[in-house]
């Protein structure tokens, strides 16, 4: 499925699965100019890649901006260069699992992705973003306690085509790998803030070495 047209102001009551199978995420779907923002913030509606106004032919003249991601004193926080911009978001975290192993690996990773709406604009590109926490402290054996804190560092990363954004790493030297070992670009970060250029693409893991502690992410 490539493209949908559906000339209902009112949206259609659906079951959230009847796309499944069609990937209308790579899709574009054409509604009345009035309707968008309602089918943006719609599901299964919103899922598709496009939505654009049927009276145009084709996009709107303005798009929203695409988000900028920020976690600051534990919290995630979204903005965009697009005045009056509301924002979804999805949130999926690697550790919610259920199994039956002896032993749980946690990583404490989350994998952010959002994007702005504004009724009369198209919707913004998805903006993704991986949200991770490394020991600052070493561990600790043999703790009798039932409450255990161990000391962490928040850290951001996001992906433009292969350059990395790191946010939270304070002013350590950052060397990123592949999954093989290899070495695919270093940097030293200044005021929590480091873009270093790689050849990873999306989906590629990195294996990310910030002040001697390593993180495995996967780019978004």
């Amino acid at each position: 499925m490539e493209e949908v047209y559906c000339y209902a102001e009112i949206i259609p009551t659906s079951d959230y699965s009847i796309f499944e199978g069609s990937y209308i995420e790579s899709a574009t779907l054409y509604v009345p100019t009035s309707s968008i923002s309602n089918y943006t913030s719609t599901k299964p509606w919103s899922d598709f890649g496009k939505i654009v106004s049927i009276e145009n032919g084709g996009e709107l003249e303005n798009k929203c901006e695409k988000p900028r991601i920020n976690y600051n004193n534990g919290k995630l926080s979204f903005e965009s260069d697009t005045e009056g911009a509301e924002f979804i978001y999805e949130i999926k975290d690697s550790d919610i699992k259920k199994g039956y192993e002896s032993e749980v690996e946690l990583n404490v990773t989350y994998n952010v992705s959002v994007y702005a709406l504004k009724s009369g604009y198209t919707n913004s590109d998805v903006a993704k973003a991986t949200l991770c926490w490394i020991e600052v402290d070493p561990k600790t054996e043999g703790i009798s306690s039932p409450v255990t804190f161990i000391s962490t560092r928040p850290i951001l990363i996001q992906n433009n085509v292969g350059d990395l954004l790191i946010k939270g790493a304070g002013d350590e030297h950052i060397t990123i790998y592949d999954l093989s070992g290899k070495k695919v670009g270093e940097g030293k970060s200044i005021d929590d803030n480091i873009v270093i250029k790689t050849c990873l693409k999306k989906g590629n893991i990195a294996i990310i070495n910030i002040g001697g502690k390593s993180i495995k992410v996967m780019i978004q």
